[in-house]
């Protein structure tokens, strides 16, 4: 879809209709990959990675590689009008705030994160729990990819695998578990505008992008140290 061709080409309906596709993709997406490890049992990590290979490589075969522009003014508006996305971003993150910490289904999600074999003996039910947070997930990158792709006014199939190691640094900075049952959205913003400063004060000291790397990745790596030795401190006083 651009400006001179698609299917609703020069059509008032083509930026909402395409937003509400990608969004819907996104879901759907994320619906595969909640059944793939709640019913399945498959690795998480596994079906995450090989679902962005497969989908990667889809958009790139479909694409041919190239770029598209020329997009709609009514679809790059979400991106260029600056209040625009960031009402967009702040009233997903708010509703995301609000559901882990003030739902059951929020209590329910740290819960499976925590512990699915205790949290299923609770009477919780695990399967939906998780299938719902992998739809929820694939919203939230749908509705990222939309406010991106909006703000570059390109759409590329590789747009986000430069961005790949911010988001999970940012996750981890923030303090959100990599074993699961602990974590806010509200830490997730700090981790993002901790990374952010940190890349944009690397860039103006004139460092190259190979040194910015490895400063990134000592600090993520950093991060992931001290939640693996708070992990384990807490199963220490509480085994």
């Amino acid at each position: 879809m651009n400006g001179d061709s698609g299917w609703l080409r020069s059509q008032l309906l083509a930026a909402p209709f395409a937003a509400l596709l990608m969004l819907l993709l996104g879901a759907l997406i994320g619906a595969g990959n909640g059944l793939a490890v709640a019913r399945l049992r498959m690795p998480a990590f596994m079906v995450t990675l090989t679902t962005m290979m497969l989908l990667s490589g889809l958009a790139i075969w479909l694409t041919k590689s190239k770029n598209i522009s020329a997009l709609p003014n009514a679809f790059t508006m979400l991106g260029s009008r600056l209040w625009l996305a960031l009402l967009i971003a702040a009233s997903i993150a708010g509703i995301a705030q609000l559901m882990l910490s003030r739902s059951l289904f929020g209590r329910w999600v740290h819960s499976v994160g925590h512990n699915p074999q205790t949290a299923r003996v609770s009477g919780v039910p695990v399967d939906g729990v998780i299938i719902s947070a992998y739809i929820m997930s694939g919203l939230c990158a749908a509705a990222s990819s939309v406010l991106y792709t909006a703000r570059l006014e390109t759409a590329s199939p590789v747009l986000g695998q430069r961005i790949l190691l911010d988001v999970i640094g940012a996750t981890v900075i923030g303090g959100t578990s990599l074993f699961g049952g602990r974590g806010k959205v509200l830490w997730t913003f700090f981790g993002v505008l901790f990374l952010t400063l940190l890349d944009n004060a690397l860039n103006l000291l004139g460092l190259s992008h190979f040194i910015i790397m490895i400063v990134k990745g000592a600090v993520i790596l950093l991060a992931a140290l001290l939640d693996v030795g708070r992990h384990s401190w807490f199963v220490a006083h509480n085994s």
